[in-house]
């Protein structure tokens, strides 16, 4: 049933012939799935007896590589057939594969580079072995269902067995008072004192090892500061408003009238004027 199912059909029909499809393999399917491989040339079945044709292959992203070699379906007509590797699907990612022929002559000819993706193994995740499959071991599983069972009874009763010898040996030792405390080790409660100096202060701790002090200087004074921005110049007062000007005095005025009127009658330069106190009159 499903024979050569997981057989990709792959024709070769020239030397530089660049294959199109992107093949398809996976860790669930050792000796499930391959190649059935037809070699052509000018259209006709190539005749390759005597010939050996090789699958050869490389992880893209590890560099490991391999070679299996096809079997012959009818080498006369150019037909081959071979499965995948398990060391090739043992891991998800891209292969480069090459069908590569040896004439038997000591001469070689390859095709063109293609790929196979190996994809992830959703069920399970376990690596097969050549001639086991997914199925197999699904089959296997179901058929010693009884058996795993047996297995896991056995281990539950042995964790609880040990379980119960536990709590009887807790129990035991909490009733010969091995939790009182009593022959516990005596406890010591550190302390911490600080003391102001000049310099700063002087940290002391004494715990169960001993006293320890650390003294701890100020820090540097700074640099002084930058001087700030002069502030605004407030706005200039009102000019107050001139007093009234006193009344001149008669007195004064007539002693001037009188001076002028002696100077206008004397009528003659550096004559010696009459002083104003002579034509005052009271």
């Amino acid at each position: 049933m499903l024979d050569g199912y997981g057989l990709h059909q792959l024709t070769w029909d020239a030397c530089n012939e660049r294959f199109g499809d992107v093949l398809v393999a996976s860790p669930a399917d050792a000796c499930g799935r391959g190649i059935s491989l037809a070699v052509r040339q000018n259209g006709a079945a190539a005749n390759l007896t005597g010939a050996t044709v090789y699958f050869v292959w490389r992880y893209k992203v590890t560099g490991e590589r391999g070679t299996e070699p096809f079997s012959a379906v009818d080498a006369s007509a150019g037909t081959f057939e071979v499965y995948y590797p398990a060391a090739m699907q043992g891991a998800e990612g891209a292969v480069q594969a090459q069908v590569m022929v040896s004439r038997g002559d000591d001469t070689y000819i390859s095709s063109r580079v293609f790929t196979i993706r190996v994809e992830p193994v959703v069920i399970g995740g376990k690596e097969h072995e050549d001639g086991f499959t997914l199925f197999v071991d699904a089959i296997n599983a179901y058929e010693h269902a009884t058996e795993i069972t047996t297995d896991a009874a056995d281990a539950a009763n042995s964790a609880a067995q040990l379980a119960n010898t536990a709590r009887e040996n807790l129990t035991a030792a909490a009733e010969r008072g091995d939790f009182d405390g009593a022959d516990g080790v005596e406890g010591f409660s550190p302390t911490a004192i600080m003391t102001q100096t000049e310099g700063g202060c002087t940290i002391t701790i004494t715990d169960k090892n001993g006293t320890t002090t650390a003294d701890v200087t100020k820090g540097v004074k700074g640099d002084k500061g930058d001087t700030g921005d002069v502030g605004p110049q407030g706005p200039k007062g009102d000019t107050g408003e001139q007093g009234p000007q006193g009344i001149q005095g008669e007195t004064g005025r007539e002693v001037r009238k009188a001076i002028l009127a002696t100077q206008a009658q004397q009528g003659l330069k550096g004559r010696k004027a009459i002083p104003a106190t002579l034509v005052h009159k009271a």
